[in-house]
């Protein structure tokens, strides 16, 4: 899970190197942290077959409890993909990297 993960170097690195070697270490982990999320979330979450179709389940309070946290994050997904994915935060209050 999540504690086999090694977090790169390059993270700690403070020289601000942006370099497509980085870049590319940086998405690696990125992409090895979200596949434990879907793990985690697949062996915690109950779901319900409902088809034939393996990736179609009903969760019982979807739409009580998740709906608009879900959207709200679609949202946010969407807004951050037109905005070409930037890495890093900005803080509006400070204007400086956070």
């Amino acid at each position: 899970m999540l504690c086999q993960v090694n977090i790169p170097n390059a993270l700690f690195d403070n020289n601000g190197d942006c370099s497509a070697a980085n870049t590319n270490v940086i998405d690696d982990y990125n992409d090895a942290v979200m596949e434990c999320v879907k793990v985690a979330s697949r062996t915690c979450i109950p779901g319900k077959l409902c088809s034939s179709n393996a990736s179609s389940y009903v969760t019982p309070g979807w739409s009580d409890y998740v709906k608009d946290k879900h959207l709200a994050a679609r949202d946010a997904s969407l807004e951050w993909t037109h905005f070409g994915r930037p890495r890093i935060c900005y803080d509006a209050a400070y204007e400086s990297p956070i």
